[in-house]
């Protein structure tokens, strides 16, 4: 929030979109919580559970 103040007091504007040819404009707030969201979600598929012996 204080970059955002940042910005907005010392250029009037606050710039959080990115632009990366081919790939369409998109926000960096929406890119962070994706990556998060699959750092998250990644052991759930991909790391194989030890078995527990009795």
């Amino acid at each position: 929030m204080a970059g955002n103040l940042t910005d907005r007091l010392l250029s009037g504007a606050v710039f959080d979109f990115l632009l990366l040819f081919p790939i369409p404009l998109f926000n960096l707030a929406d890119l962070f919580l994706t990556a998060g969201a699959l750092l998250i979600l990644f052991p759930v598929f991909f790391v194989e559970r030890q078995r527990i012996r009795v």
